[in-house]
């Protein structure tokens, strides 16, 4: 139950016994497992599994993570062509959602028609743009693909 100014939890004044107390402190003390017995490592190992992993993972391929050089960084805000192409967008829509309806809420966004992993020359251009309240933004991939003939109609009447 949450938190309700004035309730009184059922608990409140009673005190456990002391076999309870033990119990309780037996079943929250770890016993060693059979493959934890004897499990301490000298430094010198320690410090050859180190340099081991760091030679393994020297070359970024090697690493689990490798994603075949994705950039995390999709679209930064901070690079000049994007401010210029995002803000070119924005007052091309009068700095409005162009699916503008009663369920718009949040702030706008300037979307890619076309996504921007997979039209590289596209990225940039105006027309490639629109103007989206936080609802209508697309969140899922397939959303996208489907929307991108409705968005083109939106940009194409302006």
């Amino acid at each position: 139950m949450p938190f309700t100014k004035g309730y009184i939890p059922w608990n409140k004044g009673i005190s456990h016994t002391l076999q309870v107390r033990e119990k309780i402190s037996r079943s929250k003390k770890v016993l060693p497992t059979p493959w934890m017995v004897n499990r301490s490592i000298s430094e010198e190992v320690r410090l050859n599994m180190s340099i081991g992993q760091k030679k393994r993972f020297e070359n970024k391929e090697n690493h689990p993570r490798w994603k075949g050089g994705i950039s995390k960084n999709v679209h930064s805000t901070k690079e000049p062509r994007y401010k210029e192409w995002r803000s070119k967008v924005f007052e091309r829509d009068n700095w409005k959602c162009k699916m503008l309806n009663s369920k718009c809420v949040g702030g706008i966004q300037a979307h890619h028609i076309l996504p921007w992993r997979d039209f590289i020359e596209e990225r940039y251009i105006i027309n490639n743009g629109i103007t989206l309240c936080q609802f209508h933004h697309p969140r899922k991939r397939i959303d996208e693909k489907m929307l991108i003939p409705t968005f083109r109609k939106l940009v194409e009447a302006i």
